[in-house]
């Protein structure tokens, strides 16, 4: 099997998010997402998770998503479609061309 998927399983228009922070009061920053495009991509499910973190329990789900080469997106944005988030671990190469990228995802709550 290639690791582009075919085009038909890429159905997915996800929504490019980027990080915007602004100073608080605190001398600290505020962080917020902006709307940077989007993308049609495939999301292959990979592992499941589960455990306690601050004395309740946790799933941490993650992804493959694949998409056409963007250039300008980096580990420091997020993918996002309708209420699900995907917080990018890392980005590859997926051909020789470097057409197609694969990123790998957490999926966070809203």
């Amino acid at each position: 099997m290639s690791a582009v998927p075919p085009i038909g399983r890429r159905r997915h228009r996800l929504l490019v998010e980027i990080a915007v922070d602004a100073p608080d009061d605190n001398g600290g920053v505020q962080r917020s997402w902006a709307a940077a495009g989007a993308i049609w991509a495939s999301i292959e499910p990979v592992r499941l998770a589960g455990g306690f973190a601050a004395a309740r329990a946790e799933q941490i789900v993650t992804h493959h998503i694949v998409f056409r080469r963007r250039d300008g997106l980096t580990g420091d944005a997020r993918l996002r479609e309708g209420d699900r988030v995907f917080r990018i671990v890392a980005i590859e190469d997926v051909d020789d061309a470097a057409r197609f990228r694969r990123a790998q995802c957490e999926e966070i709550g809203p």
